[in-house]
């Protein structure tokens, strides 16, 4: 009996109540020009009777390529994820949310950079989609490049934390979901994905560590990735705890950095600038939405006065920050509440006059 030669990438799929809408993202990477690929379907203990894993079956039944697995408990799409590359076959690994599609031509062009270049880790843009049908990208006025230099490979894998300022460091484009990675690195040093509850970001530690191992890094910017916007997701609707949950993923992804062997001294700054990344989000979800005015300055004082926030005005060099950038935090630490409205609301008047232009 011969064994069944394994595929060139794995696709791991975390479901979670995706009944729905989980064939959407199976048949986007059926149409792949590209076919000698396996599906992972880790369905995530859905409170919803057996719908999400009874379509997962339903979907590995008609196609060979697919198959099913399923966490113990549900545990999130980091542990989900996990479960996949503990059992993943292929050389390369990607990860395909249930909502969201690749394009197309997707795996054909990313393991052809992969094979011409050797490398371990091939990076690619994507876009969300927002339910109006807005679409917006991640990457502007970048260029396809090839990295082997381990330093400069170290300092873009920080910025997949929050882009790097002051020291004279140079800012990267990055994206953390869209990634095809060789397989062997991440089982050789033992690199999962974190098992923390309420961790937002969770594929942060996971990129880095991958991304410090690997020797030959491409980042290509083409738009591979569609993510969906969903409604009522954490990060399309203002929910109150959200700076406070920025703050307690970037202090453990300080905690994280610091047992990193080699780890530069100033990527702290990298986690505190997840902190900020945070800040400027739902500020602009808080400022934009339906709320009183009177609302909107109180929950600016309650998380200005989250103590984190000192640490990071006295020692993030967020003064080499671009301009709006720097106001906008010196507002929300100052809780000038009205400039802080000014500064978001004018600038997202500023956009839709300009894209009616």
């Amino acid at each position: 009996m011969t064994d069944t030669p394994r595929p060139r990438i794995s696709i791991i799929i975390p479901a979670y109540c995706a009944s729905d809408h989980l064939h959407l993202s199976v048949e986007s990477l059926q149409a792949q020009t590209f076919t000698d690929f396996e599906i992972i379907i880790v369905e995530d203990n859905s409170p919803d009777d057996g719908a999400t894993l009874g379509k997962a079956h339903q979907l590995a039944e008609a196609d060979p390529r697919i198959r099913v697995a399923r966490t113990k408990v549900n545990s999130g799409c980091g542990p989900s994820r996990n479960v996949g590359l503990d059992i993943a076959r292929g050389e390369y690994v990607t990860f395909l949310d249930a909502d969201d599609s690749l394009a197309p031509v997707a795996l054909k062009n990313l393991i052809d950079l992969a094979d011409k270049n050797n490398a371990d880790i091939v990076c690619f843009a994507m876009e969300r989609v927002y339910p109006s049908g807005k679409v917006l990208g991640h990457v502007e006025n970048a260029q396809a490049s090839v990295y082997d230099d381990p330093e400069e490979i170290s300092e873009i894998a920080l910025n997949a934390f929050s882009p790097s300022v002051g020291h004279g460091r140079k800012t990267y484009p990055i994206h953390t979901i869209s990634r095809l990675i060789r397989r062997s690195l991440l089982d050789e040093a033992g690199i999962r994905f974190p098992s923390l509850p309420h961790l937002l970001s969770e594929d942060l530690p996971f990129v880095y560590a991958g991304m410090r191992r690997a020797k030959v890094y491409v980042f290509t910017p083409d738009t591979y990735y569609r993510y969906l916007q969903r409604p009522g997701s954490i990060t399309h609707d203002p929910r109150p705890d959200m700076i406070q949950r920025s703050v307690a993923s970037a202090e453990k992804f300080s905690e994280f950095l610091s047992q990193e062997k080699d780890a530069p001294q100033y990527a702290q700054d990298n986690a505190m600038g997840y902190a900020l990344l945070g800040v400027r989000a739902y500020a602009k979800l808080m400022f934009t939405s339906n709320s009183s005015f009177a609302y909107k300055r109180r929950w600016v004082r309650e998380q200005a006065d989250i103590p984190y926030f000192r640490t990071v005005y006295e020692k993030y060099p967020w003064r080499s920050m671009p301009f709006k950038h720097k106001i906008g935090f010196w507002a929300f630490y100052r809780k000038h509440s009205l400039l802080l409205y000014a500064l978001i609301v004018g600038q997202e008047k500023l956009r839709a006059l300009l894209g009616k232009n």
